[in-house]
């Protein structure tokens, strides 16, 4: 069986071996598996015509079929091959022609017990970018490089964008954003002989998640929301606050369910998992996970993003960043008060990094959230207020950090009154800037 995720080319690699060794085989038989064995049976009028069996009820279709092939007789063996197998293959397995009078090649998103698997990789970014360039013309090697390093050298989402770029005229930018924008391609590709209208819309319909189960879901909105890295087992249930969990005891179960059936790649050797970064941006458009779905997530990231100035180095938190830009992208246009802390936390350690823009566009969206969820005299929208004063302090706008600072000394002054830390920090720092 040969073993991947969708799209990496398995189907051609199938095609590929009919070719090379047709002349080996008397007879070969192709069955593409949309659903059921039964259904690709019953869809192929002249396999049954061949084999006699046009008039047989359509409920012995299966078994008459299964056994006319194993009973033919050739000088030479014979090849079934089962294209875009799914697990109940494995029903009919015992069943199935096998040798010596046959040999039977399969694909398969999944791994199936039965088969011996022959995973299939990625191609080489040299590879890569030669299937790239053979549709087009457009653009210079480093560009090609990095379109194939943007999509991870998915050999499908290569050869739809090398070929849309090149009837569309799409810029390198337009090429970059094809994927998450949803673009329309207008181009036919090998994959089923099929025309591609919509980029995002054609990959979500070549995976069927209707056949997974909750948790499996559960698990597949929750990579949707980090960053596109391997990530460790022991961190993994760390972030996803497993211990949480009614089914915490099935968690592994089902992490590795999702890697046996071809949604998530794994190192075995070190214990990681990864999402695919094309199948991210195409299971996000059916799955669509909410603040609700991601709640735990957002929790701890929020928290290891959190920096105790009496105790922490920033610098520690830098690691965390990706985590929590991640999230955010899918929850863009959520307004949960837990996000805003997301927000406000993640903003702190860029202003850290340096990256003071980041910081301010983090800070001004959480301080708005925060004075449509509380008010405009709320203490958190009051440190919201403090934190982004800092900010456009380090950007040079005094003016926009001084009228902050009184707002938030006002407000702190209110609810907590003189004597509090809050209130005596916020009139420092505004006397600060009144001395420069």
């Amino acid at each position: 069986m040969i073993q991947s995720m969708g799209g990496v080319g398995k189907t051609t690699l199938a095609a590929v071996y009919v070719t090379e060794f047709y002349d080996d085989y008397d007879h070969i038989v192709w069955l593409t598996l949309e659903g059921s064995l039964q259904e690709a049976i019953a869809a192929n009028s002249a396999l049954l015509e061949n084999l006699g069996l046009k008039n047989t009820p359509a409920d012995q279709q299966l078994s008459a079929c299964l056994n006319a092939l194993r009973c033919i007789e050739s000088a030479k063996p014979n090849l079934l091959v089962l294209d875009n197998c799914v697990d109940n293959l494995s029903a009919w397995y015992d069943e199935l022609p096998k040798p010596p009078g046959w040999h039977l090649l399969a694909t398969s998103r999944q791994r199936l017990a039965e088969f011996d698997i022959l995973d299939l990789d990625f191609l080489t970014e040299t590879e890569a970018i030669a299937l790239f360039e053979k549709y087009n013309t457009r653009f210079t090697r480093d560009e090609a490089q990095r379109i194939v390093q943007a999509v991870e050298r998915h050999t499908l989402i290569l050869g739809i964008l090398a070929k849309s770029a090149q009837k569309n005229r799409w810029s390198f930018a337009s090429v970059t954003q094809a994927l998450a924008k949803n673009a329309r391609a207008g181009v036919k590709v090998k994959h089923h002989h099929q025309k591609i209208d919509r980029i995002k819309s054609y990959l979500t319909s070549i995976f069927d998640m209707s056949a997974l189960h909750d948790h499996e879901i559960y698990l597949l909105q929750q990579f949707i929301a980090l960053p596109n890295q391997w990530i460790q087992y022991d961190f993994l249930t760390e972030l996803l606050q497993t211990a949480t969990l009614d089914w915490r005891d099935a968690f592994s179960e089902n992490l590795g369910n999702l890697y046996g059936k071809g949604y998530l790649l794994q190192d075995e050797s070190s214990d990681l998992f990864k999402m695919h970064p094309v199948l991210v941006e195409t299971l996000a458009l059916g799955l669509a996970p909410t603040f609700t779905d991601l709640q735990h997530l957002t929790e701890q990231v929020t928290a290891l993003l959190k920096i105790d100035q009496a105790a922490d180095n920033p610098i520690d938190k830098f690691q965390y960043v990706a985590f929590g830009d991640a999230i955010l992208k899918q929850l863009s246009d959520e307004d949960a008060a837990e996000i805003s802390t997301l927000q406000n936390n993640l903003a702190l350690v860029y202003e850290d990094l340096g990256e003071y823009e980041k910081a301010c566009e983090l800070l001004e969206a959480a301080l708005k959230s925060d004075m449509e969820n509380f008010g405009d005299e709320h203490p958190t929208v009051a440190t919201r207020q403090s934190n982004l004063a800092f900010v456009y302090q380090d950007l040079g706008e005094y003016k926009k950090a001084r009228e902050l600072w009184v707002k938030a000394h006002d407000i702190f002054f209110t609810v907590f009154g003189a004597a509090h830390p809050h209130t005596k920090f916020v009139k420092e720092s505004l006397e600060d800037l009144e001395n420069r």
